[in-house]
């Protein structure tokens, strides 16, 4: 059992490198306890009811895609009151969403596409393996071996994809980001499923994919990106923006079934991941071999690898950049060295010339600023669409292959075969490091040119 810090209203405490003020908003890890033993059981009773309506074959091992059971029982005559009622509630908007609201929260995606993709990889996944009781659910699920947890990311960001392709894909009952976001909602139950009829009847584990695991998760999408992630690559957001953000993972976690006061602002949001962190992630180090386990296999899938191509070092650097050194440490990610911490800092500088660019662009007049913001979106969004399912589609044909980076930073790719291919890419450290070479000349340049300036002057 972990002790914590002094946890009283007004007390302010480092937990992890994360300064915390602890306020009546906050919540107690006796207090959060409950919810590791409650869940989405609307959810089990869709299953149940599929599964009475379509009976699973019996030599099938595979699991169901309930989705498509769920379409189709919407046929059926009469119909089915309980499925019914459970789809006109997806269905039926929510008094609170706003869809221009929803609209903004989807524009932030693409227009802050490469320090969010970023964030959400190395702090919101990878540092959320730091919890003991998430990352052994993971290993039951073998969500995160070395060669599935690559497929995994990739299925992360399609559906993050569909949920902010436009607002009718999340409004439309035909919509792919309302369907996808459903599969996870019904998938998620099938696993829980799975792993409960495991356990022992008289264990007093925590329900796995339980309402405190699923809040977290919501949390570290929406709350942990805006006000860490994001910051610590240079990138702050307005209350506007944090507030749409919220919102809009306020509505995907309606449709994934959970609910709690904590998302209605962002200064709650913010209260119940502080409490989530302080309950979940433990004093003692380092952390689990689970955990450590987990997170360097999700560093040796993405080591080489399209879109990037990046070496296992500046993974590593990401990784410590965003979660600091003490959660590092725990995970047991290796410290790298001043020179892949240096290229970092140097991505973070371009992301951040990107974002005060795009700011500038935006305040011109004659309607320019909409153009360039609307332009910037759209010429995201088809990059990210383009990559992504090269990759899947590279995946599924097997014809992915291994990449190895040379010491010049070019990227030969070699087949299933072990066959060289021509093609050379640059990997993203190297196009940085010749970046950061820039910048500093720049700059080294500027500074010469005002010292002479200031010597004639004087």
């Amino acid at each position: 059992m972990s002790t914590y810090p002094p946890l009283i209203p007004g007390q302010t405490f480092t937990y992890y490198g994360q300064s915390i003020t602890w306020s009546p908003l906050h919540y107690t890890p006796s207090q959060l306890h409950p919810l590791l033993y409650t869940h989405d059981t609307q959810a089990d009773q869709v299953l149940s009811r599929l599964d009475t309506l379509y009976p699973p074959p019996h030599d099938n091992k595979k699991p169901r895609d309930y989705l498509p059971l769920l379409l189709q029982s919407l046929t059926l005559q009469p119909p089915d009151p309980f499925l019914s009622s459970f789809w006109t509630h997806l269905i039926t908007l929510p008094p609170f969403i706003s869809p221009p609201q929803i609209l903004r929260a989807q524009k932030i995606f693409y227009r802050h596409l490469g320090p969010i993709i970023t964030g959400l990889t190395f702090q919101s996944l990878l540092g959320g393996l730091s919890s003991p009781q998430i990352s052994t659910t993971l290993s039951q699920t073998n969500g995160f071996s070395p060669l599935t947890a690559r497929r995994r990311l990739l299925q992360t960001f399609t559906h993050l994809l569909n949920i902010t392709s436009s607002p009718d894909s999340l409004f439309n009952p035909k919509g792919i980001g309302f369907l996808s976001t459903i599969r996870v909602r019904l998938l998620h139950a099938s696993v829980r499923r799975r792993l409960l009829s495991s356990l022992p009847p008289e264990s007093q584990s925590p329900i796995p994919l339980n309402d405190l695991h699923s809040l977290a998760t919501t949390l570290s999408f929406s709350i942990s990106l805006t006000d860490l992630s994001l910051p610590r690559q240079g990138i702050f957001l307005s209350s506007q923006e944090k507030t749409d953000w919220l919102q809009l993972w306020k509505y995907i976690s309606h449709l994934l079934g959970i609910s709690h006061p904590c998302l209605n602002s962002p200064v709650e949001a913010r209260a119940m991941l502080e409490s989530i962190v302080v309950a979940q992630i433990p004093l003692t180090m380092p952390f689990s071999s689970t955990s450590r386990r987990l997170a360097n296999n999700m560093i040796y899938s993405l080591t080489n690898k399209p879109p990037t191509f990046a070496t296992r070092n500046f993974l590593r650097a990401q990784a410590r950049w965003l979660n600091g050194d003490e959660i590092s440490d725990g995970l047991g990610i290796e410290n790298p060295g001043v020179y892949y911490k240096l290229l970092v800092g140097t991505q973070c500088c371009l992301f951040v010339v990107g974002h005060m660019l795009w700011k500038l662009m935006c305040i011109l007049p004659y309607n320019t600023g909409e153009r360039w913001d609307q332009m910037v979106v759209e010429g995201s969004k088809k990059v990210v669409t383009r990559r992504i399912k090269e990759m899947m589609m590279m995946g599924r044909q097997g014809v992915e292959g291994e990449y190895v980076t040379d010491w010049w930073g070019f990227t030969e790719s070699m087949d299933n075969t072990g066959k060289k291919k021509r093609e050379k890419r640059l990997s993203v450290e190297h196009k940085l490091l010749v970046m950061m070479v820039f910048m500093i000349g720049t700059v080294g340049w500027m500074s010469w040119i005002l010292l002479l300036g200031l010597r004639r002057l004087c």
